[in-house]
């Protein structure tokens, strides 16, 4: 049975208004990714901040989806249990359709 191993942070920095921004992250080991969080490091909202996940060329969402699908402070947040093996890629696109920046972590959630 799986269980937790290690929390990865991924730095997004600041994504200025109707600005986006791609991050990615080859991964050092066999994992599964259990869970994604996005926080915004100012608690600010990132309701229309819009997020797409892949592994490798594998895209997790259909479409952009807000970006506070992922807020750890939700009750239900999304289990995904997505193989992320050695060696391949994490990627996150993000587009900020907020009034103003905003700072991001997306943090992956790590089980082995």
């Amino acid at each position: 049975m799986a269980k937790f191993q290690v929390f990865k942070t991924i730095d997004l920095g600041s994504v200025a208004a109707n600005a986006s921004i791609e991050k990615s992250w080859p991964s050092d080991d066999n994992y599964i990714i259990h869970k994604v969080y996005l926080i915004e490091k100012n608690a600010a909202s990132i309701r229309k901040y819009m997020v797409t996940i892949w592994v490798d060329s594998v895209s997790l969402m259909k479409e952009n989806m807000p970006g506070h699908l992922f807020d750890p402070s939700l009750p239900f947040l999304p289990v995904l249990d997505v193989e992320l093996a050695l060696n391949n890629v994490f990627k996150i696109a993000t587009t900020n359709y907020e009034a103003a920046a905003r700072d991001v972590y997306c943090v992956l959630e790590l089980w082995k």
